[in-house]
């Protein structure tokens, strides 16, 4: 039976290999990867450790690895099912471990118990990360966090980055010049050190599969629309929940209009792109027909392929500030209050829903991306 400890990571990239041989005191590492020439993330997978007692072993699963989502989904479980935990506590280790970029398991013989536990704290401490082990979730310091019994330690937290501090105060003041009210206890959004952002390839994908099922809700024919995307080859471009709307010849009115506001999160993915070039305060919607004749406009293997996106920090910036404009609207609506500076409540739910999509907000693919306030 071997000792497992996991490591949560937010941050978007890992120590380099030698810090990470400078943790072992000299042991030997050895590191394995799937692909020696890949450079945009760490290239290893997983590597070993040669303790005198015995091997440890420790893998990777990125961001980009389809089963990270129920990974940590088990341990936002865990954190749900303790009991007598204050809510504000719950929701800031589940967003916490939702913000994981690289997750790493670890495990080796029980003869290794200490030394393995030494070397996740090390990590831990150099990756501001979340660290669990024993049944519990430990801070980057080995503060108790959580166990089982919903026991912690009250001093237990972890650094927010400066960078997402900085966003959070630029976003509260523009919303104040504005005269939109502001949650001050909102917290940031990631920092620059813990953003990724969606490859334009896969931006200009999505905003091929928006105009589709957008177009159609307005009334392109269904065959048309589906025409479209298979003689690109883009098909599976298109979401679960939107093939089935393409597909079906009769849907529903409440469907078409959902589909029909897709036209918003596409404005979105066209100016992440660089072909919009300010998305302005979300108090009106956006060009339709500028916003097809861009994606249409161009031969879609052209579109897809020489795409860009702006700056990671751009839209950050943008994520942060809708993020906090959806609050202000949804707390006018709950209080039946105007809504302030003219916001259109359909227009920044989308731009909610897209911008969190580009940001990677919790791991979630484009059905399960929500608007989280």
């Amino acid at each position: 039976m071997a000792d497992n400890f996991a490591l949560y990571i937010s941050n978007r990239d890992l120590l380099s290999n030698a810090r990470i041989r400078q943790a072992v005191e000299g042991f030997k590492v050895q590191f394995f990867a799937e692909d020696e020439g890949h450079t945009e993330h760490p290239s290893w997978v997983y590597f070993t450790i040669r303790w005198p007692e015995g091997n440890a072993r420790i893998e990777r699963i990125c961001n980009r690895r389809p089963d990270i989502s129920s990974q940590l989904q088990e341990a936002c479980e865990f954190v749900r099912n303790a009991p007598g935990v204050e809510e504000e506590r719950r929701k800031l280790l589940l967003d916490k471990i939702l913000k994981t970029r690289n997750l790493l398991k670890m495990s080796a013989p029980p003869e290794c118990s200490e030394r393995l536990a030494a070397f996740a704290g090390s990590l831990a401490a150099a990756s501001n990360a979340l660290l669990f082990y024993d049944s519990a979730l430990w801070d980057p310091n080995g503060r108790l966090c959580l166990n089982a019994e919903g026991e912690h330690d009250p001093e237990a937290e972890w650094q927010t980055l400066p960078s997402a501090l900085e966003r959070k105060a630029a976003s509260e003041s523009r919303l104040r010049s504005l005269g939109i009210p502001v949650l001050e206890s909102l917290p940031p959004i990631e920092a620059n050190e813990e953003g990724l952002i969606r490859p334009p390839w896969e931006v200009a994908r999505r905003a091929s599969a928006l105009v589709t099922v957008a177009a159609r809700a307005e009334g392109l024919e269904q065959q048309r629309a589906i025409q479209f995307l298979q003689a690109w080859g883009i098909w599976d471009a298109a979401s679960p929940r939107e093939q089935a709307y393409l597909l079906n010849p009769v849907p529903t009115e409440v469907e078409r209009i959902q589909c029909l506001w897709r036209y918003e999160c596409l404005w979105v993915m066209l100016w992440a792109l660089g072909h919009v070039e300010d998305l302005g305060l979300g108090n009106c919607v956006c060009d339709v027909r500028r916003a097809v004749k861009t994606v249409t406009g161009t031969p879609t293997d052209v579109f897809i392929g020489k795409s860009n996106v702006r700056p990671m920090e751009q839209i950050l910036d943008e994520a942060d500030f809708v993020y906090r404009s959806d609050w202000a609207v949804k707390n006018a609506q709950t209080n039946g209050e105007p809504i302030p500076a003219g916001l259109d409540p359909g227009v920044v739910t989308e731009r909610h829903i897209a911008l969190n999509w580009l940001r990677n907000y919790h791991s979630l693919s484009w059905d399960e991306v929500t608007p989280d306030t």
